[in-house]
């Protein structure tokens, strides 16, 4: 059967990865088993496992090579071929999101989570009350970097009070971290400091330890100034 013959080679493709993350294994391996997820993608495997292939190419792209245009054409390629919300499309959809993070796009990851909201609006899933979770605690992240604490805290509260849900640890450290600092005379250092997580989100590590140290150096009373 062809379709188990497809199975068998996304297996393959797949144990290569989690053999090339156990040994750490260089730019150059990441990025040529990246181009043969693609190629499999492309050779005309049913959509369901071209949009796996394409959703674990572009997650590559994203954590290992921080290829953001590379990661975006893959994720929006798989997000082509999904016709639900699969686990697959799940981790697809919320990769652009991470990727408009990436670029401090805020705009853009609003637009993207807003996509995500109308595809579950659409279909009743046994995951729908997780992926809720999910696009709370992405819309906080959003506030907390641009300094909407009040927002953040909001709704991240709500994902916390979901005790069963992966993101509630998530949502418990960041929200104590807020309201530890989210008073008059601490929030300009909370405001610097989620300046610099966004800039380590980013990438920016130069940018982003000159900000933490900022923190330590001007605010020294503040809660944070120890973190």
């Amino acid at each position: 059967n062809n379709y188990f013959i497809q199975q068998a080679e996304l297996g393959a493709l797949k144990t290569s990865e989690a053999y090339f993350v156990t040994i750490g294994s260089p730019h150059d391996s990441i990025a040529a088993l990246e181009t043969r997820y693609e190629v499999y993608a492309a050779s005309g495997p049913s959509s369901e496992l071209a949009l796996d292939a394409l959703t674990h190419a572009g997650q590559l792209a994203f954590t290992a090579l921080f290829d953001l245009d590379r990661a975006t054409k893959d994720f929006e390629t798989a997000l082509t071929l999904s016709h639900g919300i699969s686990e697959p499309m799940q981790h697809a959809a919320f990769g652009l999101v991470e990727v408009a993070f990436a670029r401090q796009d805020f705009v853009l990851a609003a637009q993207r989570i807003a996509t995500i909201e109308r595809a579950l609006a659409q279909r009743v899933i046994p995951s729908s009350e997780e992926v809720r979770n999910h696009i709370l605690y992405e819309r906080a992240l959003a506030d907390y970097y641009q300094g909407n604490f009040d927002t953040a805290l909001v709704q991240l509260q709500a994902v916390a009070s979901d005790a069963s849900s992966d993101y509630a640890n998530d949502a418990i450290q960041l929200s104590g971290l807020i309201q530890e600092s989210n008073t008059l005379a601490n929030r300009p250092s909370l405001a610097l400091y989620a300046k610099a997580a966004l800039a380590e989100t980013s990438r920016h590590y130069d940018s982003a330890q000159a900000g933490y140290t900022n923190v330590a150096r001007l605010f020294s009373r503040s809660p944070l100034a120890d973190d």
